[in-house]
């Protein structure tokens, strides 16, 4: 109770004392796109239109409309979720996230076989990391949340940095198989 009424009086303050102009510009076109449809709900109108005109198989692999005829800004980077669902429809968006989520999971796995703790620490930072650029963007591109600019790191091929630190979960279970091995060689001697 004590924290709603907070908000209530909290929000109404910020609204008017602490927000800059622009701020709140962003938030009314979270809240409304179609109030500026030609200004700053621009994107987010044509990602939304992308995603819809995919249907259930999509256009076809370089077949988008909205994104080969330059509808959508920033195609490849922060839009790209949008291009794929237009491309491959509910179909092939909905695997993209299976891979997502599949990737997620196997980090988390391999986090909970390995000993060491900061194993355990890289492997759910990683996954952490994983979940929250994709979940921002997927949202983002539906219209869930408001855009901020973040890509999805593995649809993207120039993100030497994310295969980096995949490669630090990655070595987590090596070095945990290469420990399993190593016990079976005592063992079995």
């Amino acid at each position: 109770f004590f924290a709603a009424v907070s908000a209530a009086v909290f929000l109404p303050v910020m609204w008017m004392f602490f927000l800059k102009d622009y701020q709140r510009q962003r938030v009314m076109t979270f809240l409304d796109p179609e109030k500026d449809p030609f200004g700053s709900g621009y994107h987010v109108i044509q990602s939304k239109i992308g995603i819809g005109s995919g249907g259930i198989w999509g256009k076809g692999f370089m077949e988008g409309t909205q994104s080969h005829l330059k509808f959508i800004p920033e195609r490849h980077t922060d839009f790209i979720f949008s291009v794929v669902a237009e491309e491959t429809g509910l179909v092939g968006a909905a695997i993209v996230i299976c891979m997502f989520l599949f990737m997620i999971v196997r980090v988390l796995s391999i986090s909970m076989e390995t000993r060491e703790a900061s194993g355990k620490v890289i492997c759910v930072a990683v996954a952490a990391y994983i979940f929250f650029q994709f979940f921002v963007n997927s949202a983002m591109t539906m219209g869930i949340m408001p855009v901020v600019g973040i890509p999805p790191a593995h649809i993207q091929l120039r993100r030497v940095i994310t295969a980096y630190i995949h490669g630090d979960a990655w070595s987590c279970e090596q070095r945990r198989n290469a420990k399993i091995q190593s016990n079976r060689r005592v063992i079995n001697a």
